[in-house]
């Protein structure tokens, strides 16, 4: 569950946050990925994007962690002719969150709706207990091409799932 997609330029954690690093149980090692693109094989361009890590001794009060609810792709996705569009949707099922939240539940500090160039719109939605909670995020214009970290307006603690329901 943990990687450093909240590291982009200009994003801070709040003062009392902070990524493990080190020790028994923290990260070990930091991979900066970097995806380019240049549709007209541009030459000469020189990509100056970097990362910069704060490390400190003091251990912060609360721990960040990334959580990733994914769609993983699926090669029996196609439009059928004259269809626009098709809607896929996934849940973070009752043993993952269970596993990876504990039981006072997370604080998102960030959002990053992702889609490759196929994706033209996506939403982040809540359930709990079997009812929809506000919507986290949603772009309805996605573009592959300008995405964006976006930290909410209010705060939001997603809990674990305690038992499975159907969702309404």
């Amino acid at each position: 569950l943990s990687n450093l997609y909240e590291c982009l330029q200009g994003e801070r954690f709040p003062s009392d946050v902070g990524y493990p690093f080190g020790g028994k149980t923290g990260l070990h090692s930091v991979l900066i990925e970097m995806h380019y693109d240049n549709p007209k094989t541009m030459t000469g361009l020189v990509d100056s994007s970097g990362l910069r890590l704060y490390y400190t001794t003091i251990p912060r009060k609360y721990d960040a962690t990334t959580v990733t609810v994914a769609y993983h792709s699926d090669p029996s996705l196609f439009l059928l002719r004259k269809q626009q569009a098709i809607t896929v949707s996934t849940i973070c099922p009752a043993n993952c969150t269970k596993a990876g939240i504990p039981k006072e539940g997370v604080t998102v500090l960030y959002t990053l709706l992702h889609s490759h160039i196929a994706g033209r719109a996506l939403t982040l939605r809540h359930f709990r207990n079997g009812k929809e909670l506000p919507e986290i995020l949603r772009n309805d214009n996605y573009d592959f091409n300008y995405q964006d970290t976006v930290a909410p307006a209010k705060e939001i603690k997603i809990l674990p799932v305690k038992n499975e329901r159907k969702l309404n």
